[in-house]
Formats: structure tokens, sequence, C-alpha cells
């Protein structure tokens, strides 16, 4: 994962509680996505590339059986509260400070998961170079996930929410990730040969995963948004957003959404 986006890596704020608020809320649509996945295919042996602090695929470790876990991501801080957390809870999962690409030595995955990391390498071709590189650790009729936040402008009509999506967006234009990489990886994925590609948007709300899984969600997104770009992300903003979130009384239902890509490495004779 050459050029990947380093605001997120390098920013001086404690990123644990994001991704663990992720997971929560996530969570509630990716853990049974891919389980369903896993068990119906006899999956047993799955990396995850850019685990954060491990608190999702902790979770997902969990859920199986007999399934070998590799965790890898490029912030080490991030891997070492993985470890911890596994050795306490003795699963097994092997968590490694390490880059993903043509020089990581594992392969011959039944699965290759990425969760919010595709959209964090900097420019499209090496987007296509990564994706190159999962089917090559792959084994025959192996897959891989990546699933992705999908940032889009649809507002309900609260003044408050709108500044939150608006904010978000240019949030991510400013630090060059990708806010809709969705679009682009099932084109991605053909062209590195996989099959059975299928990508489809997952409605998160309120209503579909809880009403304080969502506003936790949101609040922790504003204070990692506040410390990436402070200038969009004044502390009146921020004070307005937290009232707003415990209020849980907007105009309309707010939505994010979350995006699943899927492909599998099967080989014509």
């Amino acid at each position: 994962m050459s050029q990947v986006n380093k605001a997120i890596i390098d920013i001086n704020v404690q990123v644990a509680p994001v991704y663990k608020a992720q997971s929560d809320a996530f969570g509630v649509l990716d853990y049974p996505f891919l389980l369903d996945i896993i068990n119906k295919n006899g999956l047993s042996k799955v990396l995850d590339v850019g685990t954060g602090e491990g608190s999702f695929l902790i979770g997902l470790a969990q859920r199986t059986t007999n399934v070998a876990f590799d965790a890898i991501d490029l912030n080490k801080n991030l891997v070492e509260i993985g470890k911890a957390n596994n050795e306490i809870l003795g699963l097994g999962i092997n968590f490694q400070h390490a880059n993903f690409g043509e020089n990581y030595a594992e392969s011959n995955y039944d699965l290759i998961m990425a969760r919010f990391a595709v959209e964090h390498i900097v420019e499209l071709s090496d987007i296509n170079s990564f994706i190159s590189t999962t089917y090559e650790k792959l084994r025959e009729n192996g897959w891989l996930v990546i699933i992705e936040y999908y940032v889009h402008e649809l507002d309900i009509d609260d003044s408050t929410w709108s500044k939150f999506r608006e904010n978000e967006l240019a949030t991510y234009k400013s630090i060059k990730a990708h806010p809709r990489i969705a679009l682009k990886l099932p084109e991605s994925l053909r062209k590195a040969g996989y099959k059975n590609i299928r990508s489809s948007i997952n409605h998160i709300s309120p209503s579909t995963i809880g009403a304080e899984f969502f506003y936790n969600l949101v609040q922790e997104y504003t204070k990692i948004y506040s410390k990436i770009t402070p200038d969009f992300w004044t502390n009146e903003l921020t004070d307005e957003i937290f009232s707003w979130c415990n209020k849980n009384q907007p105009k309309g239902e707010p939505l994010l959404f979350t995006s699943y890509t899927v492909g599998q490495k099967t080989v014509a004779f």
C-alpha cells in the first residue's frame, strides 16, 4: 500500500475510540455479512488489512471457530493495542505492524478483508495495484471484501446535520482521501481478474443500527475531523453537533452510508 494518506496515521490524537465506535455501529451489519461469507464457503485463513486497534476483528474472531486470523496495520501503536487485547482474550489473532504489498510474505488466504482502508490510498493507480496484490495473495476461489465509508450529499432538512455532512466532505477532499471510492472498486476488481463481483450500499441510520451507536459514531467522527482539519471544524460547530447528537431530535432521520465490494478469485480451466 504505497502512498497511503497519513492524515490519520500521523495525527496527534487517540484514534482508537473512533475505530471502536465504527465497530459498534457498522458491525451491526458487517458482522452478519462477513460471517455469511466465511461460514457458507468454509473459509479458515483470513487477513485483515488496515485492522486499526483490532476491535472489529476481535469481535469477528469471537463469533467464529476454526478460523486463523492475520491482522496488519501501518500504525504501530494501534497494533500494540490489538496485541494486548488479543492476549487478554486468548483469541490467537496474529497482529503485525506491516505494510501490505508485493513484499508482504504470507499468501494463500481464503479471505482478504479491508475496512475503511482503501480510501486512504492516495493514488487511484495504487488502489489498482493494491487490489491486484490481493488477487495474488488469495488461494484459488478465495474472496476479497472491501468495506468503505460512502460520503454523500443527501441531506435532511436540518441545518446542523447539513453542516456535518458538508464539512465531512470538505475534510475528505482536503486530505486527498476518496469519499466515494466504492464507485471505482468494481472496475478495479474486474481488471485484477476477479469474478462474481458485486457491490452494494448500506443504509446507516438510528433505525437500522440504533440511536446510541449512530450518535456516538457521529460524535467520534466530529472529534477526529476537528483534529485533522480544525479550520473546518471550529469549536462552535463541534459544540453544536454534540448538543444536536445528545438531543437525538433532528427534523428527519439522518443517514450515513457504507459500501460492500466483493470479488472471488476463480481460475478458468
